[in-house]
């Protein structure tokens, strides 16, 4: 069986193979239905194995971000989107150890889903994260600013820096063809 159909289908493919032994009756009328009713039945089996499968990860649980919040030692946050709450989960489970750059860049971009360049500046004691691969401040800012503010050295400064459209980006344009989006939309998208 191809992996990429379902079993649905699978089982309507071998349809044409069922002999016809019975011709056009009543039997044959009953067998193909008993053989839909089966592949229903796998093709439901099937998609809750799937969603029973996502829910063992925190990137795509949805029903069980509860629990996943409480196992990693967070407040429950149940009026938040799920990705802005799976986001936090993911922030977190990275978010142990030593804190290095690596660290805080891999906790960056599993909140910003892009991206992220920490850049230091160590004789000032601070350090900056730049999101480049996202434009525009991420949803879940606060978030990601409680994440980092709990595995930083409590003696630096963190700062962020944003990326957003450059007027370059937009000589291909015209200010008519600007009117349909928003000046947010005309700063966070890409253009090129």
């Amino acid at each position: 069986m191809d992996e990429n159909i379902s079993m649905l289908d699978y089982i309507r493919t071998l349809w044409p193979d069922v002999p016809d032994y019975f011709g056009d009756t009543e039997n044959d009328t009953t067998l193909r239905k008993k053989l839909s009713v089966l592949a229903k039945t796998f093709e439901n089996n099937e998609t809750m194995i799937e969603q029973a499968f996502d829910e063992i990860f925190a990137r795509t649980s949805s029903a069980l971000l509860e629990r996943w919040e409480i196992t990693v030692g967070l407040n429950t946050a149940t009026g938040q989107p799920d990705a802005n709450r799976q986001a936090r989960i993911l922030g977190k489970t990275r978010g142990s150890g030593t804190t290095t750059p690596a660290l805080i860049q891999s906790v960056a971009e599993a909140y910003s889903n892009g991206e992220v360049q920490v850049i230091e500046y160590p004789a000032e004691y601070r350090f900056v994260v730049k999101f480049t691969g996202t434009r525009g401040v991420p949803p879940n800012l606060d978030d990601l600013k409680k994440a980092l503010q709990e595995i930083k050295q409590a003696h630096l400064v963190m700062e962020f820096a944003f990326t957003y459209t450059v007027w370059s980006e937009l000589k291909a344009t015209t200010w008519g063809n600007l009117k349909n989006y928003t000046w947010d939309d005309v700063k966070t998208r890409r253009w090129s």
